[in-house]
């Protein structure tokens, strides 16, 4: 989900709302941010897709990663705004990780989906914004190694 707001400047995409002074502009699904008249400073909060539990005694996915900021003085024209969907839930019966949510995207700005969760006989959870749990080992009652957050340099 990213939420660019903007001050000085005229735009539009997404859904519209106005809240304490600011106008947000919300997307739930992929679109375009589009500034009919600028430039503008555009405050924003870019969110990744969580990621899918693992199978089997599996553990969570992790939370999408976020992003937040404010670009400077962007001119009129049209900034792709893609939102990350979740990452599917291994099946309960095997013994596989879930899959990774996918990344969100704002301009030049990145936020890393979430880590698919591990699953049984302590498999490591995935690397993601956040990463996914660790499964369970059922044997031995211990849990496996949790993925590891996002590490991209900002910016990117």
């Amino acid at each position: 989900m990213a939420w660019p707001t903007f001050t000085g400047m005229t735009a539009t995409g997404g859904t519209v709302t106005d809240i304490a002074g600011y106008r947000v502009h919300t997307f739930t699904s992929s679109g375009t941010f589009t500034i009919t008249a600028g430039p503008g400073d555009v405050e924003y909060l870019v969110v990744g897709g969580g990621g899918g539990g693992g199978g089997y005694i599996g553990g969570g996915g992790g939370a999408g990663g976020f992003r937040t900021g404010t670009l400077t003085a962007l001119t009129a024209g049209n900034y792709t705004v893609t939102v990350g969907a979740g990452g599917a839930a291994s099946a309960t019966t095997t013994n596989s990780q879930g899959n990774d949510g996918q990344d969100s995207v704002f301009f030049t700005i990145t936020a890393v989906g979430g880590g698919g969760g591990g699953s049984a006989y302590g498999n490591a959870g995935r690397d993601g914004g956040s990463g996914g749990g660790g499964g369970s080992n059922r044997h031995r009652w211990r849990f496996g190694n949790i993925g590891a957050g996002q590490r991209r340099r900002r910016g990117r």
